[in-house]
């Protein structure tokens, strides 16, 4: 009946809701900083992958070694990258080791 699915489906949302969500908690537990620095690593992925925007491996670069000096460790290893492949930058595997 109708009423009995819109209890139902009520029921559920309340779950839902209410209900332990490990991913939820985790990033209610990041801080708007961290937050921040992890668009910026996102954004330096965009432009390294062209996704949205023009492929600038510079911009990249700039975006990922902001994020990096601040501790994400995705913009470093992929800062890392870039040296390594010499993407925008002059290939350098001392550099890549270091990031």
């Amino acid at each position: 009946t109708f009423l009995g699915e819109f209890f139902e489906f009520k029921f559920k949302l309340y779950r839902r809701r209410h209900s332990i969500n490990p991913r939820r908690d985790y990033l209610k537990s990041y801080s708007t900083a961290s937050r921040f620095l992890i668009k910026v690593f996102k954004l330096g992925n965009m432009y390294h992958q062209g996704l949205g925007v023009d492929q600038n491996y510079e911009r990249a670069k700039e975006y990922y070694e902001a994020a990096a000096k601040q501790g994400v460790a995705e913009a470093q290893s992929n800062l890392g990258v870039l040296y390594c492949k010499g993407e925008g930058v002059e290939r350098s595997f001392g550099t890549a080791r270091e990031w």
